[in-house]
């Protein structure tokens, strides 16, 4: 899901994995805490959680450009595994909005890339 809304946001001229072996100007590497749902002291309420860390990494330099993390917490509609597949689905597409914000910020600042 992160790499096509990437894809779309049209940052960068291409996206690839680090595992192809490609060399690119830039790595987004990513370090996951958390992905998981939790159901309240109540327990009759429920949320999802993702936490994670991205780093901008400088291809040639190998300097790190920018850091930034995010803990990101959505409500279940219910306490079963289909709600808490929609509150972390929520919580993904809230963390993507904001990783193309905080990129689109990140870049202004940069040289244009070959």
């Amino acid at each position: 899901k992160m790499l096509k809304t990437l894809d779309r946001a049209n940052i960068f001229k291409s996206i690839a994995y680090r595992a192809t072996g490609a060399h690119g100007n830039l790595y987004l590497e990513t370090t996951l805490f958390d992905f998981s749902h939790h159901v309240n002291a109540d327990e009759k309420t429920s949320f999802g959680v993702v936490s994670v860390m991205f780093q901008l990494i400088d291809g040639k330099t190998r300097d790190i450009i920018g850091t930034k993390s995010w803990v990101i917490r959505k409500p279940s509609p219910t306490l079963d595994a289909q709600g808490a597949a929609q509150a972390l689905d929520a919580a993904t597409n809230d963390l993507c909005l904001k990783l193309i914000q905080w990129l689109r910020e990140t870049l202004q600042g940069l040289p244009a890339q070959p």
